[in-house]
């Protein structure tokens, strides 16, 4: 939803609850949910990413959400995901990124693991860590420049990490570059 802000709240059970100022606008309940995670929104195909109590990453369309809660005939259709990946481990952090004016992708922090996605839930990218990473950071670094050509030229993934060893690790595209204690 363009030029508006809206606040979406999960519960402690799996409600979403999206509200326009003080108002709600919607709300649903996301099957195989036990206690809440991480959320994001991916603001180019207007979904909400999650991850349920089977280690799965989901992503709902906002419309659909909204449709289902609007929904008052007897056939209440249960709210289905967009797509689902799985990521078999508890997921710390969910990031959407741009990485050019049309290419986004979605960063999966796990306890183990990162994942990088397509918008669509395919993977692009993975990275198996030797340590317990507790958040992540994504930055722009703008003296480098582009990679590829024309509109596929993206810029090389900058992010940090934190871990529970009290290490932070900075990393370009998965390939550590600086570390500190």
């Amino acid at each position: 939803m363009k030029n508006r802000d809206l606040i979406c709240i999960q519960s402690i059970d799996g409600m979403l609850m999206i509200y326009d100022q003080d108002k709600l606008v919607c709300m649903c309940q996301i099957n195989d949910f036990i206690l809440p995670g991480p959320l994001a929104y991916h603001p180019i195909i207007d979904c909400f990413v999650l991850q349920n109590s089977n280690l799965e990453i989901e992503c709902y369309r906002y419309a659909l959400i909204g449709a289902v809660f609007n929904n008052t005939s007897k056939d209440n259709k249960a709210l289905q995901p967009e797509w689902t990946f799985n990521v078999g481990e508890t997921a710390t952090d969910i990031l959407c990124i741009q990485r050019n004016e049309k290419i986004y992708d979605l960063i999966v922090l796990a306890e183990q693991m990162m994942f990088v996605l397509t918008p669509t839930g395919t993977i692009k990218a993975q990275k198996r860590f030797d340590y317990i990473p507790s958040c992540i950071s994504v930055y722009n670094n703008p003296s480098v420049k582009p990679v590829g050509q024309g509109e596929e030229a993206v810029k090389p993934l900058f992010f940090m990490i934190g871990s529970t060893s009290h290490h932070l690790m900075i990393y370009q595209d998965f390939q550590l570059i600086w570390t500190a204690k």
